[in-house]
């Protein structure tokens, strides 16, 4: 009784797809061949491969718990941070960091570091890396050389985007981007255009 009450309790606080009928949509390969890995983050895994892990489960069971830990690096990256200008292709390849130490208020980052801080408080509240994925976008087909990062929570109940420009969570399929790559869920090394309307 009480999965049943929290997942109405999610429904709500989403305010999105309360009713589907049938399955929800989910990243999937466009059949356009694999993406190249940004040449940044191949450099970030050089360094520390352990922080680029992809052993472990692939899905995180949506608790409220789990729910109130993406609400708060959420919105506390977000609220520490001061967002820089997004990234060209050229220079997206490059100064992908962990950031390490205690934020400060207003510290200027860029949506990799956003991402990475995310990933790394989430994996220190005990999330596999393996569940955590980056997923860069653009804005439009009128801005293609406009490139973000977003950090991706891979769920039972869909896969969620932690993004510094919204703070609002919002399921993959909602979020007001053109999806450009993605990391593979079973090898993180890997990454392949989507489809967004692919369904399980």
């Amino acid at each position: 009784m009480r999965g049943r009450a929290w997942r109405l309790v999610l429904v709500v606080i989403l305010g999105v797809g309360a009713i589907r009928c049938g399955p929800p949509p989910v990243l999937a390969p466009d059949g356009n061949a694999p993406k190249a890995a940004p040449r940044g983050y191949i450099a970030l895994c050089t360094r520390d491969p352990s922080f680029c892990d992809g052993k472990g489960p692939r899905s995180v069971a949506l608790s409220a718990k789990r729910w109130d830990e993406l609400l708060r690096v959420n919105d506390g990256v977000n609220s520490k941070l001061r967002a820089q200008d997004e990234i060209t292709p050229s220079d997206a390849v490059y100064n992908w960091q962990v950031p390490t130490g205690a934020l400060r208020e207003a510290d200027p980052a860029d949506c990799k570091e956003y991402v990475l801080t995310k990933k790394a408080k989430l994996i220190a509240l005990g999330w596999p890396k393996s569940a955590l994925r980056i997923g860069i976008v653009t804005y439009s087909s009128h801005t293609p050389d406009i490139r973000h990062a977003v950090l991706l929570a891979d769920t039972t109940d869909g896969i969620f985007v932690l993004d510094n420009r919204s703070t609002k969570i919002m399921r993959w399929s909602e979020v007001p981007y053109m999806w450009i790559s993605v990391q593979v869920s079973t090898d993180p090394d890997r990454w392949e255009g989507v489809s967004r309307i692919a369904q399980r």
